[in-house]
């Protein structure tokens, strides 16, 4: 009996099931391809993660290649070695099989195999960076968590050691091709790195229905207000679940659907956690869904009197009564959720990463750098991001 269903999006075939990666070897054949690059890291390969995934491969008598060197927060070395192994062995696809920091290195190594330089001079940053002219080859990815979303985004973070600054790099050619959305390959993942993936997750949907962006007449979508508020309840609904027993496979499936619809609408804007996440990650070398987890709740009080409304529509997504309520004590009933959600997953304290308090002004002045903090409901510039980062850092 079949057990997968398959939908095309934004030009994305996504293949949502139990098993779904068993048909990886089958959607390559489909596409001509002959030599995979498999791109993943070294706990997947411990865990056996990928054996399925190599059987599919081998049944359509796929020849393929394996690096697996990729670790957290990929940096622009990684990209290069992984393009020179791409080229040397003439692979003619991409698989990338693991989470935001593998997907995002098997782009850019897919990207570069067509492209001169390295992939940092392609950094989309204020002032603009070099422009792709090609396309990759196809790429194929297999999340293992529920987090960035970034198996259906035109985005890469890329970490320049140099700078200790991570790089966003996007472009549509960077997207995949197909998707796996395989509930059982995320069914092993610790509790803490399916709460901190998981509140990532949250903060895109919730960043994305706030982001000053769509809280403006000529920047509201119903398209990504709709799939944000449905990646809420899926997310916000599921992650108390597959926290307590990663075994449950219903509510490994809901998370990972949550985390698609968010990352499917990226382009909306994400707001202040991510931007003030990404100095406690270049700094502290906090883990991407911790950082932005541990502003969320302090990003969103700070926003509320920006849209209400919308913070309101959270609060409701998340399953709180606010019906009878006036809008700014319904709108700040959604802090309080995100709250609870983050002390029932045991989620860390910035006091965890960051031990002096003269490094609060250093995290500030970066933040405000960041364009995420101008997408933001309300602007945070560097005297918001200090006080921000203050409350954060004398939360026990």
């Amino acid at each position: 009996m079949k057990t997968t269903n398959s939908i095309s999006i934004g030009g994305i075939k996504i293949v949502i099931g139990n098993t779904a990666c068993r048909e990886i070897g089958k959607e390559i054949a489909a596409k001509n391809c002959k030599k995979p690059l498999l791109v993943t890291d070294k706990g997947i390969i411990g865990c056996g993660l990928i054996n399925e995934i190599e059987q599919s491969m081998i049944s359509e008598n796929l020849e393929y290649v394996v690096f697996y060197e990729v670790p957290s927060d990929p940096p622009a070395g990684i990209v290069k070695k992984g393009t020179d192994i791409l080229k040397k062995e003439k692979c003619d696809c991409v698989v990338a099989v693991g989470g935001g920091s593998v997907i995002d290195a098997a782009k850019a190594i897919n990207i570069m195999s067509v492209h001169d330089g390295s992939i940092l001079d392609y950094d989309n940053s204020p002032n603009g960076g070099k422009k792709f002219y090609r396309e990759g080859a196809p790429l194929f990815s297999i999340p293992t968590t529920s987090g960035t979303g970034s198996e259906v985004t035109q985005y890469a973070v890329i970490t320049s050691e140099k700078e200790k600054r991570k790089c966003t790099i996007g472009d549509e050619r960077l997207t995949s091709k197909v998707v796996f959305l395989d509930p059982l390959m995320t069914t092993g993942l610790p509790p803490a790195i399916t709460a901190a993936t998981g509140i990532d997750a949250l903060a895109h949907a919730i960043e994305a229905y706030t982001s000053n962006r769509v809280i403006t007449a000529a920047g509201s979508s119903v398209f990504s207000d709709t799939l944000a508020i449905q990646a809420v309840r899926y997310i916000s609904g599921n992650l108390g679940k597959s926290y307590a027993c990663g075994g449950n496979v219903e509510a490994r499936k809901n998370m990972m659907l949550g985390s698609t619809l968010a990352g499917l609408i990226t382009q909306a804007g994400s707001g202040a956690a991510h931007g003030m996440g990404t100095p406690l990650g270049a700094h502290f070398h906090v883990p991407h869904g911790i950082s932005v987890g541990i502003m969320l709740p302090y990003v969103m009080e700070y926003s509320l009197s920006a849209c209400p409304e919308r913070y309101r529509d959270i609060a409701q997504a998340m399953g709180r009564k606010v019906e009878e309520k006036p809008v700014m004590e319904a709108a700040a009933e959604a802090v309080r959720a995100v709250k609870e959600l983050l002390e029932s997953t045991e989620f860390p304290h910035l006091r965890d990463y960051v031990k002096n308090e003269s490094d609060i002004k250093m995290l500030a002045a970066d933040a405000e750098k960041d364009k995420c903090c101008q997408l933001n409901a309300r602007i945070v510039n560097k005297e918001t991001a200090e006080k921000l980062y203050w409350k954060a850092w004398n939360e026990e």
